[in-house]
């Protein structure tokens, strides 16, 4: 068992998800599942994006090509990961998205 933060830092928050989305098809095509959602933070305000992630197509094949991720948009979630972002991710300039996810064995 084990598991990894997946944090990405870019100037529009669709950026980030695009980021987000590559890193995701790639945890799941090495066999890593999202065990939280999708938090985006913009550095100096004080609200954050928070998404649920599915998952559709077939990791088994290790293609990230074969995998689809979708965000939703909801108001709360499992959040744990974001201190662990903020400790050891990436320093992001003012006005710059950072987002950030945890995935799991």
């Amino acid at each position: 068992m084990g598991g990894c933060t997946i944090t990405k830092v870019a100037d529009t928050q669709e950026e980030v998800l695009r980021l987000m989305e590559e890193q995701i098809k790639a945890a799941q095509a090495a066999g890593l599942e999202p065990d939280s959602e999708l938090v985006v933070l913009r550095k100096g305000d004080e609200v954050a994006s928070i998404y649920i992630v599915t998952i559709e197509g077939h990791p088994q094949t290790h293609k990230p090509e074969d995998i689809k991720v979708h965000f939703a948009a909801t108001d709360r979630g499992r959040a744990f990961h974001v201190g662990v972002a903020g400790l050891f991710g990436p320093e992001p300039n003012e006005g710059q998205f950072v987002g950030t996810i945890h995935v799991h064995t």
